[in-house]
């Protein structure tokens, strides 16, 4: 925006800062017009936290000036050159640049660019905000605003589309304090496109992996700061300053330690059933590859509390999403639907662990109890016992359980043995072919130093039944494998819901009995009613038999427990789509993809509606999509290459069949992808032949085949009804169970 130079003030002999327009950017009346605007926003200020304007005018050259105040020190730019300021000069820093921004906003100013290389810090330590050459009056007109403005690593979404406002001045302090403390940006990227996306679409690390000594709610501040919607943010930048000023004083850090069972403040009067979120702890440990050890603990607390019978805790894929996100925990809770909210971390170094807690009444924010456990590794079980104990006491208060607190699990005396467990669950939440196997190895390492730990009978289990029924390995192997590692779990410990949702895929799969089944599943949901995935299976079993009411009221119960899992979000889409309504299917589906554009059930559901409505560019656009989101998975290379045999297009469908050949040499793949395909072919025969081929392998998908439309042309065809009835989806007359 200019060159600055040191000059003296002859008249009232004085050393002022004369700053220039660069000469050869002078002639534009652009940058002239911004100059003398500057010159015009400063000086209407006046406030010590804002550049004091003495004058402007022009040389005897002709060259325009402007004469501010000189000040000593430097830029925080200059000082984040020797890395992140400490904690108390970085809060000062800010509280005094939202102390200048009130008194611009005050006016109608509007800075734009509140940025380091903008902030002076004096050698008394005052800040000087500078720089208002691209500031606007906030009752400028839609057409003065439509220019972008602004340096972009700290631009406010709004920005980018032109427009702005107080809160994109409160924006670029959050981004300004959160470098000042990590001296790093929070969004970053390589290219331009890269970093627009990061601000429109990401969320910064947490806080405390750059530094675990900063107080826990200096990220809720910081993640108010950065909400992408303006209504969201602090509505005055005194706001902001203020509880910047609360969190300093240690009103809300990690300093104030209570007793255990000691409540700092009486949490509100519950609603009909009182809520918990536990978010994942933070690994404040130097090796990252201790990460798997504060997700395990985080998510063995899920587990503890669910025990509760009257506690709603919300299932784990949803609190885990907000994995380092820096937000704050009042619009987290109020995204999940809880009213209060565990947080933690987690330092391990050697054989010692530290373990922080604090529980926050989500309806103001405000610490209810905290605790720091400073152990050996060999009692992280009874830390462990001992959190979800004291959480249990606080709550227990509002509910009517009158017993005792039966909240504590038998994992395995072993503390090596656990660890393996927590790696290989740790790789199993990752939901992927190449993350089960690993988790496989794990679990097995597990099993190897303690046979009796029953968690990892039950990983093992989990491992061999999601290769059965995704189809990455042949069922028949599958299938007996899992229940083999199921029964042994079930043996050490009966108590597993997730066990039993495995045997009752393998009554469903293996014997075709779906009365053993469905006792299994509803075991599941009783042991753990708080368990959303149990609820989920169970309602998927329901739907398959066309019962579609109480499937229905399964999966929202399921998306209640996990508000922010798209699995059971979508599966209400494919239950409309199922019963007929499409319209509403759609309706699901686009709130699904609103979340997560690249989820694969939603698109291959909005292909499927598209099909239905004859929107073929359409549905094409979406299956492209859909089986990319895959990972090009053979069961949607099927939905695919059908597709394009009811087109008729037999170059695209031969492309597709050529790929699941190919696929067939190197892994198992389900018969039932071709039978979709002959099926659009028009080839009934054939497509039978392979239906009956996946009944004999026992394939997971047959159990959709009295729902899915793409099934309905083979409905006609006798031998398809004889398939039905004896996989229990069928009466042996042919008429609906």
């Amino acid at each position: 925006m200019g060159v600055v130079y040191r000059a003296h003030d002859a008249e009232l002999d004085r050393l002022v800062a004369l700053k220039f327009l660069p000469p050869d950017i002078e002639a534009s009346k652009t940058e002239v017009d911004r100059f003398i605007h500057e010159a015009k926003s400063a000086s209407s200020l006046d406030h010590p936290n804002i550049c004091t304007i003495y004058d402007i005018g022009r040389t005897t050259e002709g060259r325009l000036f402007i004469a501010m105040a000189l000040y000593e020190g430097e830029t925080v730019r200059e000082k984040l050159r020797r890395g992140p300021l400490p904690e108390p000069e970085a809060v000062d820093i800010a509280t005094q640049i939202l102390s200048g921004l009130g008194c611009a906003h005050a006016k109608h100013i509007i800075h734009r660019d509140i940025k380091p290389g903008n902030i002076m810090v004096t050698s008394g330590g005052l800040v000087k905000i500078l720089d208002f050459g691209v500031a606007k009056l906030s009752s400028a007109t839609v057409a003065e605003t439509e220019t972008i403005a602004g340096t972009l690593a700290y631009m406010a979404p709004e920005q980018l589309d032109g427009g702005s406002g107080p809160g994109a001045d409160i924006w670029s302090t959050g981004v300004c304090l959160y470098e000042m403390l990590t001296a790093q940006l929070p969004f970053r990227g390589e290219t331009t496109s890269a970093v627009i996306n990061a601000i429109l679409n990401g969320q910064p690390r947490n806080l405390r992996t750059h530094n675990a000594n900063l107080p826990f709610d200096l990220d809720r501040v910081i993640a108010r700061a950065l909400e992408k919607d303006p209504q969201l943010r602090y509505h005055a930048a005194g706001e902001m300053s203020a509880e910047l000023r609360h969190v300093h004083a240690g009103h809300l850090s990690e300093t104030m330690v209570q007793s255990p069972f000691t409540a700092v403040q009486a949490l509100p009067s519950p609603r009909e059933q009182p809520s918990i979120a536990v978010l994942p702890f933070t690994n404040l440990s130097p090796d990252d590859e201790h990460e798997y050890f504060s997700e395990g603990l985080a998510e063995e607390l899920i587990h503890a509390l669910s025990q509760i019978k009257e506690l709603r805790v919300v299932s784990r894929t949803s609190a885990f999403r907000f994995k380092e996100r820096a937000q704050d925990v009042r619009e987290i809770a109020r995204n999940l639907g809880v009213e209060t909210i565990l947080e933690g971390s987690v330092r391990r170094s050697g054989n010692r662990i530290r373990v922080t807690v604090l529980l926050t009444n989500a309806a103001d924010g405000y610490n209810v109890w905290s605790q720091r456990f400073d152990r050996e590794i060999g009692d992280i079980f009874a830390v462990q016992d001992e959190i979800a104990g004291s959480v249990a006491k606080l709550l227990v208060r509002h509910l009517t359980h009158t017993g005792p607190l039966e909240i504590g699990r038998k994992m395995t005396g072993n503390v090596e043995a656990w660890n393996l467990y927590l790696k290989g669950r740790f790789q199993w939440n990752k939901a992927t072919e190449e993350a089960y196997r690993k988790a496989q190895k794990f679990f097995q390492q597990a099993i190897e130093t303690d046979p009796e730990c029953a968690p990892a009978y039950a990983g093992l289990a989990d491992f061999y039944r999601s290769l059965a029924f995704w189809g990455f390995a042949d069922p028949r192997v599958a299938w007996p494998a899992a229940r083999q590692y199921a029964l042994k779990a079930l043996e050490l410990d009966p108590n597993l819901p997730q066990v039993h949702i495995t045997m009752a895929r393998y009554h469903q799969q293996m014997e075709w009995n779906r009365d053993a089944a469905e006792g299994e599943f509803r075991r599941a949901v009783d042991l753990n009613p708080s368990y959303s995935e149990a609820h989920q299976a169970l309602a998927v079993f329901l739907l398959q038999a066309r019962r579609f009411d109480e499937a229905l009221a399964g999966f929202q119960l399921a998306r209640d427990l996990d508000p922010l899992n798209l699995a059971p979000a979508t599966a209400v889409a494919w239950l409309h789509y199922y019963s007929g309504d499409y319209d509403q299917a759609a309706a699901e589906c686009r709130k699904v993809l609103d979340i997560e554009p690249g989820y694969f059930e939603a698109l291959c559901c909005m292909a499927m509606i598209s099909e239905l409505s004859q929107d073929f560019a359409a549905a094409e656009s979406w299956w492209q999509r859909g089986w990319i989101a895959s990972g090009k998975s053979a069961i949607v290379a099927g939905f695919v290459g059908r597709f394009y045999a009811v087109l008729g297009n037999r170059e695209k469908t031969a492309e597709f069949v050529s790929y699941l050949e190919d696929l067939r040499h190197k892994r198992y793949v389900s018969p039932i992808t071709y039978a979709f395909i002959y099926t659009g072919m028009g080839h009934l025969d054939s497509a039978v032949e392979n239906v009956q081929k996946a009944f004999d392998e026992h394939d997971s998908f047959l159990s959709y085949a009295d729902v899915f439309p793409p099934f309905a042309p083979l409905k006609g065809q006798p031998r398809f009804v004889e398939i039905l009835s004896k996989i229990g989806l069928r009466k042996a007359n042919g008429a609906s169970v």
